[in-house]
């Protein structure tokens, strides 16, 4: 039997009172079958009042009908590796994954069919739909949500290490999880927290920070804000610079924090060449390290 899955109701609103949500809600509670979904465009527009107006806004209601033959979309964060050819650090359990997906939202298609032939060498690229997340912009999230509708199983690849962490495909999810699909996040190597791991630094307060600036009197700024939370709060922070720009930031760092400031870097992680290493930003300068296109993360803290 062909799956089904169709709008049964689209409304719209100037106003939504509490007694209309409750009714929305009771009634996907009744019947399982029906997924109603509120779409609130401007959260600033939502106010409180003693008429029980909760919104002024434009409401979009959406209520989906699902035959029993329809299957729960599902979607699959896939894990890659962060050193090329590096497949010990992954699960055996990514490959069945894989192969039950029947689309992929990729941040690289190159990379990613690369990978996938790599532990998949009987994989047939073309039977699979490829789509470039770039940065989630709104065509990708309603390509999801069109598949997503047709109950499809959908993987989401990053272009190094876990999706949907300091990643455009975290916009994808969020969505996924609004429609009320099945998230499946699966294991595999984080720089993010094998860095944290190895440093010695504190693991329960941190912070990842992406990209500082490139302008060096605003990376400085940023530098200097970075220590003050490590010495005061003792929250490790942490931070990446694109791999040939590396040098220029440790010189900053080296120049900007106190010689007492523990300083870890960690270099191609889970690669052969790996290397993590804690020392005083006093320390650090007795022997400086070439980082130059290196993937690398560095952390301060105490």
């Amino acid at each position: 039997m062909m799956h089904t899955n169709f709008i049964i109701s689209q409304i719209y609103f100037k106003i939504i009172t509490s007694r209309l949500y409750n009714i929305c809600m009771a009634f996907a509670k009744m019947y399982p079958c029906f997924y109603v979904s509120l779409f609130i465009p401007s959260v600033k527009n939502l106010l409180a009042t003693n008429s029980g107006i909760f919104a002024f806004a434009k409401i979009n209601i959406s209520i989906y009908y699902y035959t029993m033959d329809t299957p729960k979309a599902t979607l699959y964060l896939i894990p890659t590796v962060l050193a090329e050819l590096e497949f010990n650090c992954l699960p055996n359990y990514l490959l069945p994954a894989i192969k039950e997906c029947t689309v992929f939202f990729v941040e690289n298609e190159r990379t990613t069919r690369r990978f996938f032939k790599s532990i998949y060498k009987e994989m047939v690229i073309d039977d699979y739909q490829w789509i470039t997340i770039h940065k989630a912009e709104a065509t990708v999230k309603n390509d999801l949500i069109k598949h997503l509708q047709h109950g499809a199983t959908i993987g989401i690849v990053s272009e190094a290490g876990c999706p949907a962490i300091a990643d455009p495909g975290q916009l994808l999810v969020a969505a996924a999880q609004q429609f009320g699909a099945v998230v499946k996040p699966l294991v595999g190597p984080s720089s993010i927290l094998l860095s944290l791991m190895a440093s010695g630094f504190n693991g329960q307060n941190f912070t990842f920070n992406g990209y500082l600036p490139i302008d060096n009197l605003e990376r400085n700024t940023a530098l200097k804000a970075l220590e003050v939370i490590v010495t005061q709060h003792n929250t490790t922070q942490l931070f990446i610079e694109t791999p040939y720009r590396n040098n220029q930031l440790l010189e900053s760092i080296l120049k900007i924090c106190q010689p007492t400031t523990l300083l870890c870097i960690a270099t191609n992680l889970t690669s052969i060449t790996e290397t993590v290493v804690t020392k005083s930003i006093h320390d650090w300068k007795k022997a400086i390290p070439n980082l130059h296109k290196q993937p690398t993360i560095f952390l301060l803290g105490s």
